[in-house]
């Protein structure tokens, strides 16, 4: 394992940069050590890595994927290293991506479902998603999808111009409310609706 020293992340946070350079150091430390079956022992210094630094397993293995970049040498050969940096960047970017952002790249999609759904008053968001997904794939191919349960979300968020009194699903009748009338006499319970007149 790497001799620098370095302290666990803070719960429920991010790691820095330095976290980052501790685990792919500790990684080169480590293939450098172990050349040619660099699989034994691998699983378990991983393991080991996670524990030290505060995170998962899992997120090692993805942090050494962003990590490694392919590289040319002067025979224009390549060869691909680890980056420290490049893993970070590419985490940092990710965590700034803001949550609209699947809205704005999917519009073109949402478009279509609305024409779809508008053109169709009898045609439910799902029912629309899903037909263009198995029955006209080349047109929506090269656009970015959303899946129904986010779609009804853009909906009630107000985000189109679909409304939920325009969809055939959305709107639920109202149950009628009942009440219990308890009789001392009998110690019966009878529901009878509010609306209903009984004449004795």
């Amino acid at each position: 394992m790497n001799s620098i020293n370095i302290s666990q992340k803070a719960k429920n946070k991010h790691l820095n940069f330095s976290h980052y350079e501790f685990i792919i150091n500790s990684l080169i430390q480590f293939n450098a050590c172990h050349p040619g079956k660099r699989n034994i022992g691998k699983t378990q210094f991983i393991k080991e890595l996670a524990s030290t630094v505060g995170t998962t397993v899992s997120n090692i293995y993805s942090i050494i994927k962003d990590a490694t970049i392919s590289v040319k040498d002067y025979n224009l050969k390549v060869h691909y290293e680890l980056s420290a940096m490049a893993a970070f960047e590419k985490k940092s970017k990710n965590h700034k991506i803001p949550n609209n952002s699947k809205f704005e790249k999917s519009k073109e999609f949402i478009s279509l479902v609305k024409q779809e759904v508008k053109s169709n008053r009898l045609s439910s968001i799902d029912e629309t998603i899903n037909y263009l997904k198995l029955h006209q794939p080349d047109i929506i191919k090269n656009m970015v999808t959303v899946s129904t349960k986010t779609f009804y979300s853009y909906v009630h968020q107000g985000r189109t111009s679909i409304k939920p009194i325009d969809l055939p699903r959305m709107v639920r009748r109202k149950k009628k409310e009942l009440e219990v009338i308890h009789s001392k006499k009998t110690e019966r319970h009878f529901h009878y609706r509010k609306t209903r007149i009984y004449q004795g």
